[in-house]
């Protein structure tokens, strides 16, 4: 008899199915009549089939049972769940065949804490370059931007070139302070300080932060949104990030739309660029600090408005192809939620 608290199937020595339990069809989406007319070959993505035929093979034949097999299977709806799974041989006897029977671990907790540790990890060395850097190099920001300050006082009647170089002195300045600011914020805790505020107003404070390049053409579409709480500052910057990030994908032109729209117990905002796109190699990466593909920069802009929108509940999703343009979707509560409905929308 399968146990029913852990999910377990039989299938032949080929992988056709023969039986389940309840919870192996909860975990696939197949019933088991519609498994019946499958082989476990066929839910397992192709770069698993060589090694667990290969295990086939060198275990079960020679042993009558495999170890712990760590893969994926393919659910009914397409998406793919992490799994953990062991088998082992039961002789037909009596001119009956063989019987293979796994059970089978979701092992998607797993995999999450152990993303979780590598992240928290990763932020801790963020977190400690930035206080190192920091405050070592913000002094001397300063310096130069007080003395571009008082060159362009001096020099009013200077010819234009010069004004120029002070002009650019004063922006690069600009852009290495706001990299500071990215840095120090991955050295302490984000502890937004919420006031009701419109989204809009916040994000028409970030489009105006940041200069639209000319060959680019900015879209709005603003359907009606209450209040919400939030830290309007904080939030800025995150939109703001993802402002410049999607015009830096359309270095040729091209246009930015940004929508706002209010759901049952949410407000979206979305920023779909028509750029270049984004790899799926680095769709994985790109919330992670310190990871860019771009020349300039190092890759905290993203990561930094992901930090912020988690810090609101909220979340931050991204879907691209490569020459079809990237859109971002930030989505936060109308009011924060607990850990219950927390753990049910991660679900």
């Amino acid at each position: 008899m399968i146990p029913l608290w852990t999910a377990s199937s039989a299938t032949t020595f080929q992988g056709g199915f023969l039986d389940c339990n309840r919870a192996f069809e909860e975990m696939v989406g197949y019933t088991l009549e519609e498994l019946r007319g499958m082989r476990w070959q066929d839910i397992t993505p192709k770069e698993y089939l060589e090694l667990e035929e290969g295990i086939i093979k060198e275990e079960m034949i020679r042993k009558g049972r495999s170890g712990y097999v760590v893969k994926e299977y393919i659910r009914k709806d397409g998406s793919r769940i992490p799994i953990e799974v062991t088998g082992s041989i039961v002789k037909g006897g009596e001119g009956k065949p063989d019987v293979v029977w796994c059970i089978v671990r979701d092992i998607s907790e797993r995999r999450r804490l152990e993303k979780a540790l590598l992240e928290s990890e990763r932020m801790a060395a963020v977190g400690s370059l930035a206080a190192q850097v920091g405050h070592d190099l913000r002094n001397p920001l300063t310096s130069i931007s007080n003395a571009a300050y008082y060159l362009e006082m001096k020099l009013k009647n200077a010819d234009a070139k010069v004004k120029r170089m002070i002009e650019i002195i004063l922006k690069e300045v600009e852009y290495a302070d706001k990299i500071l600011r990215d840095l120090l914020d991955f050295s302490k805790p984000i502890e937004p300080q919420p006031v009701p505020i419109s989204i809009v107003d916040v994000l028409e404070d970030a489009l105006a932060s940041v200069d639209k390049p000319p060959k680019i053409e900015l879209e709005r579409i603003y359907r009606p949104s209450p209040e919400i709480p939030l830290d309007p500052d904080m939030l800025k910057r995150a939109f703001s990030n993802i402002i410049q990030n999607a015009y830096e994908a359309m270095p040729e032109g091209g246009k930015l739309t940004v929508e706002v729209e209010a759901l049952q117990d949410m407000v979206k905002v979305s920023f779909q660029d028509t750029g270049h796109g984004i790899s799926e190699e680095a769709i994985g990466k790109i919330f992670q600090p310190l990871y860019t593909t771009k020349a300039k920069g190092l890759g905290l802009g993203l990561a930094a408005a992901k930090r912020i929108i988690e810090a609101h509940k909220g979340e931050i999703t991204v879907e691209s192809r490569p020459g079809h343009g990237a859109k971002f979707t930030v989505k936060i509560p109308l009011k924060p939620m607990n850990q219950n409905e927390r753990v049910k929308r991660l679900k």
